[in-house]
């Protein structure tokens, strides 16, 4: 059974009161998927957050739109967590959801390569390039147009965690497209809505980040407390990868043009080896983890034998003429 339906079937049989809910800082296409996905259920359920981002609290302003703060979750018979790959993105809440999902209905829909059950939880996992797009999906399912303004937030959150394209595939254009027209048709300021201006504090700190940067085989590594994916989007129009790491955080993203990696696998694995957490796309990710030094030093050599691995099946690779190894 197609998974549109069978997360249809599941959602109608929920026990109300419904609460939606998403990761703690949450992102563009968190608040997206949430929203959209709380119009489409009937009746309406609870929709709260843990903690938000600074562009998220950028859109909600802008869009005039007032989600309420998430403080208990007992009252509740079914909770949808959406965008939610591992239950140590829900923050102080973590217990909590684990505890309810041994007792009461949980569903997670995530789109996350390190997606990880919550056990006793009902998963959804699909490989759309953001969970807005899954959201979507049931809406066309059950052949409902969503509001306009759902369209502009799914928009939003599938352009947000597609790093702007970079890991889009033809149905996420297609949607895209979609969505685009049946949100009012304005390209520009769904770009002008991401977008943010960095206060001149913020700038200095990226700047300082810049300026500690050490390059070593391709790879951009430097520290910062504050902006790690913007150093390292930054970093990664220079070298194949870039690595910033602060106090048990690390951020990576690569330069799609010369590597081809899995960042999403590359980041599960460092968290798999120094016991600590992940997420991420293809092309972007990280985790948390005590000693990040051991870690990116751990990532330094994977990255090196994974170089060289690369470069031997090169070289073993059959001529096309004449079916003999390359010298």
């Amino acid at each position: 059974m197609p998974l549109t339906r069978k997360l249809e079937e599941t959602l109608e049989k929920l026990e109300k009161p419904v609460l939606i809910s998403f990761h703690a800082v949450a992102d563009a296409d968190a608040i997206a998927s949430g929203f959209a996905l709380q119009q489409l259920i009937k009746p309406r359920a609870d929709l709260k957050y843990i903690s938000l981002n600074t562009q998220s609290k950028k859109i909600l302003k802008e869009l005039k739109i007032k989600i309420e703060k998430l403080d208990r979750i007992e009252k509740y018979n079914s909770i949808i967590l959406v965008d939610v790959s591992d239950s140590e993105m829900l923050a102080g809440f973590k217990n909590q959801f684990e505890q309810f999902a041994l007792k009461k209905k949980l569903v997670t829909i995530d789109h996350h390569e390190t997606f990880k059950k919550i056990k006793k939880s009902l998963n959804y996992y699909s490989n759309a390039t953001s969970c807005s797009e899954i959201i979507y999906s049931l809406y066309k399912k059950k052949n409902i147009k969503p509001s306009q303004t759902a369209c502009f937030l799914m928009l939003l959150g599938l352009i947000s965690d597609t790093d702007y394209f970079k890991e889009a595939t033809p149905l996420t254009f297609q949607n895209a497209s979609e969505l685009l027209k049946n949100s009012g048709g304005n390209y520009f300021q769904a770009l002008k809505t991401l977008k943010q201006c960095a206060s001149d504090k913020q700038a200095e700190n990226i700047i300082k980040a810049l300026k500690k940067t050490i390059i070593e085989n391709g790879v951009s590594i430097t520290k910062t407390e504050t902006h790690r994916t913007q150093c390292a989007s930054i970093l990664s129009n220079l070298t194949p990868l870039a690595i910033v790491q602060s106090k048990g955080r690390i951020s990576m993203v690569q330069n799609t043009s010369c590597s081809n990696l899995n960042i999403g696998e590359l980041a599960k694995k460092c968290a798999l080896k120094f016991h600590g957490v992940s997420w991420g796309h293809e092309n972007i990710g990280g985790c948390e983890v005590q000693d990040t030094e051991k870690a990116v030093e751990w990532l330094k050599k994977q990255l090196k034998r994974e170089r060289l691995q690369s470069q031997n099946s090169s070289r073993a690779t059959p001529s096309m003429r004449t079916g003999r190894l390359e010298k």
